[in-house]
């Protein structure tokens, strides 16, 4: 399991003799007169540099095993009360109905507010949902946010 934190790496310094073999884009200013030395009187022999480690991330989820739904299957919605989704399908649902969200197509980004949003493109929305979910007419009398 990685850490979190920082990386330490050791960083030598170069002589002036590398750094002019190593370097082939500096020609033009040894043409000119200037050099780019290093005084190693002056410079130390190793340098630290601190270089923070890449945070994790899963990345986005797509949701595939929803939109690759045969025609004739759907997925049981559980509603509270208060019609709100519940257990691992509530998750489900409200994550794919963000990639709805992503689809220019469906939810164009010049609109500011659903309001505004044309009846046909929010009927299509419908339903793509009704397609994919089984809604309840009657919600469950279900209490709290049961797994």
């Amino acid at each position: 399991m990685k850490k979190k934190g920082l990386v330490i790496r050791d960083v030598s310094v170069r002589s002036s003799q590398q750094a002019s073999n190593e370097d082939v884009n500096h020609e033009s200013q040894q043409e000119i007169g200037q050099s780019s030395t290093v005084n190693p009187s002056n410079a130390p022999n190793q340098a630290i540099t601190v270089v923070p480690l890449p945070r994790a991330t899963r990345g986005p989820n797509k949701y595939s095993f929803i939109w690759n739904l045969p025609e004739n299957h759907k997925i049981e919605l559980p509603l509270t009360s208060l019609n709100q989704p519940i257990k691992t399908a509530g998750r489900n649902f409200t994550g794919w109905l963000g990639t709805i969200a992503r689809k220019p197509h469906l939810c164009p980004i010049k609109y500011k507010n659903w309001t505004k949003i044309p009846d046909e493109l929010k009927e299509e929305i419908w339903d793509l949902v009704q397609s994919k979910w089984i809604l309840p007419e009657e919600p469950a009398k279900v209490e709290g946010n049961e797994e």
